[in-house]
């Protein structure tokens, strides 16, 4: 039904998932600027980037990241706009802090990220940018600057990909199932997953199964035992006397469920899982999920 992938040289409990990191320092720095009229604040995740993982303090990389978008924000002769964009490959993950805004000419860009050194702000000492590079560093990452004077800034942050940890799901299989059946009570995320499933139902006749409650998803799995499918069960029912991980319980699905969840950093949560072998999907992730029809 799904596919799990191992860690390399044991645990990775230090993993950071990369996509959900990006999306909350892009969500704080919006809230932060939203009154500061003329500058716009976007972030790009692209398909590569589902699953990428770096073992490194969350914490620390969120105001790293956050002090890159004070300094683009700072750049912008406004209106101006800074997007993050994060990908992956194999080996490594990249994070892209651009700006349209001032720009710095060519011969400064090597003194970029030293101890004192600002271009074209007034007052400021440059101390975000070298603490930029010193945590770079110590990640085993890299920093690097390209920019056009009077075209904007571009920041990559290169960091060591880490080994993805067994409670995350690398990607939904469907050859052996030919029905999703879904509980969610958010009539939106039925429609995040429709939109994911489109090309599966054209390809293969995919049957999505719609359901809001525990006890709907019994009425129908008593009904059709017989069906392969896959369960893709939400955790938090509101209102619900049980969550949508007891449910899997109760109806002894965990070889073919998985749990959908905005709360899957929750180590409580998590532990149960990895107890039940049932993998874990960020809710965030569910219309990026690699499907294999």
């Amino acid at each position: 039904m799904y596919k799990r992938q191992g860690t390399e040289g044991g645990a990775t409990s230090g993993a950071v998932l990369m996509p959900t990191l990006i999306e909350a320092v892009l969500s704080a720095k919006r809230t932060q600027y939203r009154s500061q009229s003329g500058v716009e604040i976007y972030g790009n995740l692209s398909a590569s980037s589902y699953g990428a993982f770096a073992a490194l303090d969350g914490n620390e990389l969120k105001n790293t990241l956050g002090e890159l978008i004070d300094n683009a924000v700072e750049a912008l002769a406004t209106p101006g706009t800074v997007s993050m964009d994060l990908s992956a490959t194999e080996e490594a993950v990249f994070i892209a802090i651009k700006d349209n805004g001032v720009g710095i000419p060519t011969d400064l860009i090597p003194a970029l990220g030293k101890r004192g050194f600002s271009f074209g702000k007034s007052g400021h000492s440059g101390l975000g940018l070298h603490g930029a590079l010193e945590s770079t560093e110590k990640w085993q990452g890299k920093l690097t600057f390209e920019s056009k004077f009077g075209r904007g800034t571009t920041v990559t942050l290169e960091l060591p990909r880490a080994a993805m940890p067994g409670w995350f799901l690398p990607k939904i299989d469907m050859a052996k199932s030919d029905h999703v059946v879904i509980l969610d009570d958010d009539d939106s995320m039925h429609g995040v997953w429709a939109e994911r499933f489109k090309t599966a139902r054209d390809q293969s006749g995919t049957k999505l199964v719609h359901l809001k409650t525990g006890p709907d998803a019994k009425r129908w799995l008593d009904l059709n035992r017989h069906k392969q499918a896959v369960f893709l069960f939400d955790y938090e029912l509101i209102g619900a006397e049980h969550t949508g991980l007891d449910w899997i319980e109760k109806l002894g699905i965990e070889d073919k469920a998985v749990l959908v969840t905005s709360h899957f950093e929750n180590p409580v949560i998590r532990d149960r899982c990895e107890k039940l072998s049932v993998p874990l999907i960020p809710k965030l992730l569910a219309g990026s999920v690699p499907i294999q029809a």
